[in-house]
C-alpha cells in the first residue's frame, strides 16, 4: 500500500502582517470570521439533474459556487475570490500568523479602550476562571 503525505506551505508571522496592510479591513474580517454569504443566483438544469448555485459574500464580494444535485446533494464546490484575497504562494494562515492577522482584526474593527483593573465579573476565561474554581462565570 502507497501512503502519500501531503504538506502545505505554511505563511509566516511576519508574511501575514505584511499582507493584512495590504488587505481592505474586508478581508480581514473574512479570513478571521468567515464570509457573510448572500444569494446571488440558482440555475437549474433539469436535463443534468442539479442546480448551479451562486452566493456572494456582501464584505469581499466572494463568490462560492456550488452544484447540488436535485436530491440535495452537493457535488462540487468552488470559490472566485476577488484580486488581492489570496495569499499568493505564502501559504496557509494558520499558528502564529493566525494569531497576528486576529490581532489585525481586533485593532481593525473595534474602538478599543484600555482598563487597568478587571472587575469581578471581568476574569479571562481561558484558565484564570478554571485556575481560581470559578465556573459559568461566576
Amino acid at each position: 500500500m502507497i501512503s502519500q503525505v501531503i504538506t502545505f506551505e505554511q505563511a509566516t508571522r511576519d508574511q501575514v502582517i505584511e499582507l493584512a496592510r495590504e488587505w481592505p479591513a474586508a478581508y480581514v474580517e473574512c479570513r478571521m470570521d468567515r464570509h457573510e454569504w448572500r444569494p446571488s443566483t440558482a440555475r437549474h438544469y433539469p436535463g443534468f439533474r442539479y442546480f448551479h448555485v451562486i452566493k456572494i459574500c456582501h464584505r469581499c464580494r466572494t463568490e462560492k459556487h456550488q452544484e447540488i444535485g436535485e436530491a440535495g446533494q452537493l457535488f462540487a464546490s468552488t470559490y472566485r475570490y476577488p484580486t488581492g484575497y489570496l495569499t499568493n504562494g505564502r501559504g496557509r494562515i494558520i499558528g502564529d500568523a493566525r494569531d497576528a492577522l486576529r490581532l489585525e482584526s481586533i485593532k481593525r474593527s473595534f474602538k478599543i479602550t484600555t482598563v487597568d483593573e478587571l472587575g469581578p465579573n471581568e476574569l479571562p476565561y481561558a484558565g484564570t476562571r478554571r485556575g481560581l474554581g470559578m465556573t459559568n462565570g461566576h
